[in-house]
């Protein structure tokens, strides 16, 4: 498999740079779409849900709204950039977060 030209977390700061705020899975399906165009495993919703989830531990995403779902289920969660944070390290959340020893 080829070495992706943009990460998760990248492609989250990118978009959400580009369209204000997004939820969960509108991330996980433009993801997918970038994925299936360069020939990449899309990412899981539980892996886009963790990287939203450590993002937002690292203070580069913050929650913006809610709305209601399609189906009556849990609102949506959307989230936005938080300020300043185009500036930061996104190529490793999870590294920042969990240092290797």
């Amino acid at each position: 498999m080829p070495k992706r030209d943009l990460s998760l977390s990248e492609h989250i700061r990118d978009y959400l740079n580009t369209n204000g705020t997004a939820y969960v899975t509108e991330l996980r399906r433009t993801y997918a779409e970038h994925c299936d165009g360069k020939g990449y495993d899309a990412p899981s919703y539980d892996s886009v849900r963790s990287t939203v989830w450590e993002l937002k531990q690292l203070g580069l995403i913050e929650p913006s709204h809610k709305e209601p779902s399609k189906g009556g289920l849990q609102p949506r969660q959307h989230y936005r950039l938080s300020p300043g944070a185009m500036s930061e390290n996104w190529s490793d959340p999870r590294g920042q977060l969990y240092p290797r020893k």
